[in-house]
């Protein structure tokens, strides 16, 4: 190890004590590109590349982040660059894992968390590589200190980048609480599946992922080693888009203003042991490098359940019928002005569709106080 470079962590310890239970220090730590090059028959000596580690030392680079200024020192940026978007999702993953948004400012929540999502995407040396090749013929025309400045400008510049398609999709968090394997958590923590995107195929080599944008793409994160987000393209359950997995979603604008309900998150499923495995090998199989868990066991899912690269759709798909497919939602300003828009962010321009539902909806509230009356 280099004693002149700072370790920078992709994956921040904060994040990584969420899968540690409690009095536990070190994570059980599986370097898969040692696994990745072996012969079949002697997938075993993998584990000769398992260590038992402090989370110091987990999913760090030396140098990764290394800013080369007379102004700055060598953690400016985790600590400072990273450090504000780290304080603030810290505090939504765990206001959104508890379930308990009292005495939460619901937009700046919202915010953050997509903000956190989108950051811990490109920080990681997969999403590092995604930027790059973005930059292509660019990136060999920079010096090496130009070049770690417009990655992280980049990574600033797309903060909450895909905050739309999330917050328009099927929010369901998933539990393990019931299941004695937990979740693993990887050098890739923001996971993307679509089930036309096999592993092997262009859109799954490295650097690359199924892009969110996608109808077909979910996007998966683990809250801690008992809870999982899934985010699902609402567009994606429908099945006449079956043969569009590859395809934008309708209405596709990364920064396009829409609204969320928070009364929509799913959280009633819970998941047994054989499903939480075979998530555990959909994380380790799309991981770049790395995966940790609190138990050594739970690194070798494929060792207990097996699951098709297909099958994993009906295992995310949230259940359909706690799901809207179609919908619109109207808000009324004091000053008179209406807004509105439908499940796909579509504006909706015609004052007539609003008053006819809130001449329904005041007919409804009028039935349920005249009922209230005579009881």
């Amino acid at each position: 190890m280099n004693v002149n470079q700072p370790l920078h962590h992709y994956v921040p310890k904060w994040y990584q004590k969420r899968f540690l239970p409690h009095g536990q220090q070190k994570l059980w730590y599986l370097d898969l590109e040692h696994d990745r090059k072996l012969n079949p028959k002697e997938k075993l000596s993998s584990l000769n590349k398992i260590y038992y580690r402090p989370i110091k030392y987990c999913f760090a680079e030396e140098g990764l982040y290394s800013w080369k200024s007379f102004s700055f020192s060598s953690n400016f940026v985790e600590e400072v660059f990273f450090g504000g978007i780290d304080s603030t999702g810290k505090k939504a993953i765990e206001t959104l894992a508890s379930g308990d948004f009292s005495d939460t400012d619901l937009h700046q929540f919202l915010d953050d968390l997509v903000k956190y999502f989108s950051t811990q995407y490109f920080r990681t040396p997969r999403g590092i590589g995604v930027l790059l090749s973005f930059l292509r013929d660019e990136a060999f025309r920079l010096t090496p200190n130009a070049l770690h400045n417009r990655i992280l400008q980049m990574i600033r510049q797309l903060s909450g980048y895909w905050g739309t398609t999330w917050i328009e999709g099927v929010w369901e968090v998933v539990s393990a609480h019931e299941s004695k394997t937990k979740f693993i958590i990887s050098d890739s923590p923001v996971l993307t599946y679509n089930p036309d995107c096999f592993p092997m195929s262009e859109y799954c080599k490295y650097p690359r992922d199924p892009y969110i944008g996608w109808i077909g793409t979910q996007t998966l994160f683990a809250l801690s080693m008992n809870k999982m987000l899934i985010l699902t393209n609402r567009e994606s359950l429908n099945k006449k888009t079956e043969t569009q997995r590859k395809k934008l979603r309708k209405n596709f604008d990364p920064y396009r203003p829409t609204m969320f309900n928070f009364m929509d998150i799913l959280r009633d499923r819970k998941l047994s042991d054989d499903q939480v495995g075979k998530i555990n090998a959909l994380i380790k199989q799309r991981s770049h490098r790395f995966v940790a868990s609190a138990n050594k066991a739970w690194l070798f899912p494929e060792a207990t359940t097996k699951i098709g690269w297909k099958d994993y759709q009906q295992l995310l798909s949230p259940p359909l019928d706690k799901v809207t497919l179609e919908y619109k939602t109207f808000i009324k300003y004091t000053n008179g002005r209406v807004f509105g828009m439908d499940q796909d962010g579509v504006r909706i321009t015609d004052r007539t569709e609003f008053e006819e539902m809130e001449r329904v909806l005041r007919q409804a509230l009028s039935k349920r106080h005249q009922k209230e009356d005579l009881e």
